[in-house]
């Protein structure tokens, strides 16, 4: 924002130019497109047919496309799960309904492991640059750093350019060693301590409950399969350090967690 100037000032500079509005416009209608054109592609390629889809939801939770043939027939959901906490996906089921689960994506729990890794990177490319006379301007392959990874990487600087917790998909982080920095304790502090960083939970909720206690949740990962034990909501999140010691901000953990996972739901009732 230009310096000097409030949010409602560069607002008014916009509404008064005719030209800026219907460009902000044209930009707002790009963006919903991409959002329905990309859930109507996950769609198509689940084989969810466009006739099928009776309603599509998009909120600052997520998105799902819900199919349902009748009401005593399977219901049929693409949900967009962040990795952000519990949300809440508006799909209510009642006790002894199964829910069958297929999920894929990506998501990554050390935004700051990311970013450490990126400075250092910078860094070192910074470094090879000037003792190579880099020219970076040039479209030559050769003349970029990576080439002379192997003069300049001591073991200490290849493991500062590693993310110790790479991205995972809904299964979970593979490998559970505590990183350098981390404390080994927070492992039980997960909201399913048993269960891996980064796996898909979920958890069904009376529908007047606020949120989901951990003796609520149970594991997803990839795949997975439960039958409803009351009338209530589904909830899903990402297995991450939930901190009950502080009521005001228990899910500060969650704040540095990046991507999404998809997932296909199919409910069916006896």
């Amino acid at each position: 924002m230009a310096q000097g100037k409030t949010f409602a000032d560069v607002f008014d500079s916009i509404i008064d130019q005719p030209r800026r509005i219907i460009g902000l416009v044209a930009v707002l209608l790009c963006l919903c497109m991409a959002v329905v054109i990309g859930v109507f592609a996950v769609a198509a390629v689940l084989g969810i047919r466009r006739g099928q889809i009776q309603e599509l939801q998009l909120s600052p939770t997520g998105a799902h496309v819900l199919v349902r043939a009748g009401d005593n027939d399977p219901g049929q959901y693409l949900l967009v799960v962040h990795p952000h906490g519990w949300q809440r996906v508006d799909v209510d089921v009642r006790a002894n309904d199964t829910l069958r689960f297929a999920s894929d994506g990506s998501v990554n729990v050390d935004l700051s492991g990311i970013m450490r890794v990126a400075d250092n990177r910078q860094t070192l490319e910074a470094e090879i640059a000037q003792k190579e006379q880099l020219d970076r301007s040039s479209r030559d392959r050769a003349a970029v750093p990576e080439r002379f990874y192997g003069k300049y990487l001591t073991p200490e600087r290849r493991e500062s350019i590693t993310l110790l917790r790479r991205w995972t998909g809904p299964d979970g982080v593979l490998d559970e060693t505590v990183p350098a920095g981390s404390f080994g304790g927070r492992v039980a502090k997960r909201v399913i301590p048993t269960e891996r960083l980064g796996a898909l939970i979920g958890a069904v909720i009376p529908r007047t409950k606020m949120a989901p206690d951990r003796s609520d949740a149970f594991r997803i990962g990839r795949r997975g399969e439960i039958v409803a034990p009351i009338d209530g909501t589904l909830w899903l999140s990402v297995n991450d350090v939930w901190d009950d010691d502080d009521a005001e901000y228990p899910g500060k953990f969650y704040d540095d967690n990046l991507g999404f996972y998809w997932v296909t739901l199919q409910t069916t009732r006896p």
